[in-house]
């Protein structure tokens, strides 16, 4: 059964406040990622505006409920996940700093900022994340004065990170990471 990712909405649109249009955005629901468990489906993502992480359920794959608890926030979004028997974990961001959503059974979440360790004025932002053998990879970017330099993460349990920087050009963001054959593979953007 094919149904379009913008399904999803949890209010009906004469419950939404009103914009000027053209000028302003409509209110939307943007899904970012999807994740399975042994017992459901999970779709995380935003919405829009003003942003605000959620993330919605389902037994089947195609009647979904948004989780009412899910712990996003004011300026808040997912930007990706990973899921599997031992839980989920999802990356993004609230405000100026990278976040991480995670949860044992899909239903109950907890929230953390990412370690960044940024200058004033800063902003960083977690993009990818992927489950290894050992572990957990996260990435991103930190944004300072316009220019993006690479992030990495790793953790042990999903709950615990530790930051590493990467390499020191500008211009460069990480947008998707693969985990396979004994290495993690970083896919992004270099300059234009």
């Amino acid at each position: 059964d094919h149904r379009d990712l913008h399904s999803f909405p949890t209010r009906r649109s004469s419950d939404l406040p009103g914009f000027c249009s053209p000028c302003h955005p409509i209110v939307g629901s943007y899904i970012s990622a999807v994740v399975s468990t042994p017992r459901s489906y999970l779709a995380l993502g935003y919405l829009s505006p003003p942003a605000q992480a959620v993330a919605w359920t389902s037994d089947d794959g195609s009647e979904w409920r948004r989780l009412p608890d899910f712990p996003g926030g004011d300026n808040s979004l997912v930007l990706a996940a990973t899921g599997d028997a031992g839980g989920v974990v999802a990356v993004g961001a609230m405000g100026k700093d990278a976040t991480v959503w995670r949860s044992v059974n899909g239903s109950t979440w907890s929230r953390s900022t990412l370690p960044a360790d940024l200058p004033a004025g800063a902003t960083a932002r977690a993009t990818a994340v992927v489950r290894t053998p050992t572990g957990f990879v996260a990435a991103g970017y930190v944004e300072t004065a316009g220019t993006r330099q690479p992030v990495f993460w790793r953790s042990l349990d999903g709950a615990n990170w530790t930051r590493r920087l990467g390499p020191p050009a500008s211009g460069r963001e990480v947008t998707g990471l693969a985990a396979g054959a004994g290495a993690v593979v970083a896919v992004g953007i270099s300059g234009d």
